[in-house]
């Protein structure tokens, strides 16, 4: 049985939520920071609210102090050694941009580190820059990316993203071209995605399988209706990536992991918020309805809104979650990988039958083995995991 691992003893909840154990304990914290949000491309879903195709310098590199102000303390509490920077726009790749915009990442990132190595001298760094992929001065790229040792990420996603298959292959060319520099390809799990891709858009199986995919649960924001999926949408999604051996998708590869080892590896939960910052309006939050809406956050936490702060609001969330989606009451709670928080409490959101606890229904013995077989092709060092 799973043991808790996160002391909830000092977390002031909300009248009437419970203390619940849900975090994992990790060795690094994630801090996300959108640099601007001036882009090349118009998603229909895209949560950063105003566009600007202004980019102030100094604001940028002021950053890096309000990351440490607002995060350090805690690094210190939870005695952590790794912080795992991710950069985003917008689009930081434009082919617009001048040299001065890749020597701005660079002071970007070595004032980071030196400002968190000046207090935490042995701490380690992993940085990753997030792209939509449609540009095409690619050395340049690549460069930055060598001189900082960091890796790029790419979104990819069938519909409301790319304006032409002109545009997706100008996306595969990058994705190709930066090799083992590919972090993950990043994808949104929307209503009309989840139809393209059960319909038969290949595009995430022309790069190399190897690289993993990150799938995020579309988080509510204005015209939610037209892109929020359902229980069974989720299901469809998930159950189409394991006959079709998608496990390349990281959440996949985790619930395939556990059952594979017989329980024998730790699950790991999709959502471990306590441990993942954003900046936003010259801060950093861990309030996922923040991060990734700009609806009222009312949507979200119902009467708890007003108690709801950085101190708690991670411990809320979760809890909020598995009382809805009724985690507390399935047999599958200590190992299963869940699903994102944030994503199910929100007021619109409707629980049905959990695609989880579906998925795991349909999963065998012949497809652990079609998964190990992949493992054994795309990942030797499984073993060690």
């Amino acid at each position: 049985m799973r043991k808790p691992v996160v002391d909830l003893s000092s977390i002031n909840m909300p009248e009437g939520v419970p203390k619940i154990d849900f975090n994992d304990h990790t060795e690094f914290l994630e801090i996300a920071v959108p640099l601007f949000t001036k882009c090349n491309l118009n998603c229909g879903f895209c949560f950063e609210g105003n566009k600007s195709n202004h980019i102030d310098k100094d604001h940028i590199m002021s950053l890096a102090q309000t990351c440490f102000d607002d995060t350090s303390e805690h690094i210190s509490e939870l005695g952590l050694n790794t912080v795992y920077l991710q950069l985003w726009g917008g689009e930081v790749f434009l082919d617009s941009f001048n040299d001065d915009m890749f020597q701005l990442y660079r002071d970007f990132v070595n004032r980071f580190k030196e400002i968190y190595q000046a207090k935490f001298p042995t701490m380690n760094f992993k940085i990753t820059f997030l792209s939509n992929g449609v540009f095409t001065k690619r050395d340049r790229v690549m460069q930055l990316l060598i001189d900082l040792n960091s890796e790029i990420a790419f979104s990819y996603d069938p519909i409301n993203r790319f304006s032409s298959d002109e545009q997706k292959n100008v996306w595969l060319d990058s994705v190709n071209y930066f090799g083992d520099r590919v972090n993950y390809i990043s994808i949104t799990l929307t209503k009309n995605n989840i139809t393209a891709y059960l319909s038969g858009d290949d595009w995430l199986d022309r790069p190399n399988r190897k690289i993993p995919i990150d799938i995020n649960f579309y988080t509510a924001n204005p015209d939610w209706e037209k892109y929020i999926a359902s229980d069974d949408d989720l299901f469809s999604f998930l159950d189409w990536a394991i006959k079709t051996d998608h496990f390349n998708i990281i959440y996949i590869d985790h619930i395939m992991q556990y059952l594979s080892t017989s329980g024998k590896t730790r699950v790991q939960r999709y959502c471990n918020c306590k441990y993942a910052y954003q900046m936003l309006d010259n801060h950093c939050t861990r309030d996922c309805s923040k991060r990734a809406s700009s609806l009222n956050r009312d949507k979200f936490y119902g009467k708890y809104t007003k108690e709801v702060d950085e101190n708690n609001v991670t411990e809320t969330k979760n809890v909020m979650f598995l009382k809805k989606r009724g985690c507390l009451e399935c047999e599958h709670f200590f190992s299963c990988t869940m699903m994102c928080c944030i994503a199910v409490i929100f007021d619109g959101y409707e629980v049905t039958r959990c695609p989880l606890k579906r998925l795991y229904e349909t999963i065998t013995s012949e497809t652990i083995e079609r998964y190990l077989s992949w493992r054994d092709a795309y990942d030797p060092n499984y073993a060690t995991l």
